[in-house]
């Protein structure tokens, strides 16, 4: 694999989001070469132990964008998204959402991108489910 192919965005290492909102997590990722862009497999996303090897898998995306959901239970799977522009040239914009977010979602999360069997980790992220936003009423 070529050393060009790496992450060049992601998101902070501690993702503050109140409790019942939607946690989006970003990374940016481009390919050294034209044959890191053929050898490319899929792109993980899911909770992490605490040396970035994804424990859980939430989310995987192939080549041409077909989604899977790795074995998720349904409460997750129906909360679990993605946005993702996968092409050789600018590489991946991926954005994976965690919609209505509760107390139990509150631990880390990372992305693999996989080439020809080499895996290149982000994370962890740490997502930090604060308290429930509420308006007030100016009077």
């Amino acid at each position: 694999m070529n050393a060009g192919t790496k992450f060049t965005k992601e998101p902070p290492s501690t993702l503050y989001v109140p409790l019942g909102s939607a946690a989006m997590f970003q990374w940016e990722f481009t390919f050294g070469d034209s044959q890191d862009w053929r050898d490319f497999e899929q792109i993980l996303w899911g909770k992490t132990d605490n040396n970035v090897y994804l424990r859980t898998k939430y989310v995987a995306i192939d080549k041409v964008g077909n989604l899977f959901h790795p074995t998720l239970h349904f409460s997750v799977r129906s909360r679990a998204y993605w946005n993702a522009n996968i092409c050789q040239q600018q590489g991946c914009q991926m954005v994976f959402i965690l919609k209505n977010v509760s107390k139990s979602d509150q631990t880390t999360y990372g992305c693999t991108i996989v080439v020809w069997g080499v895996h290149v980790r982000n994370g962890p992220v740490n997502l930090v489910v604060t308290g429930k936003c509420t308006r007030r009423m100016m009077s």
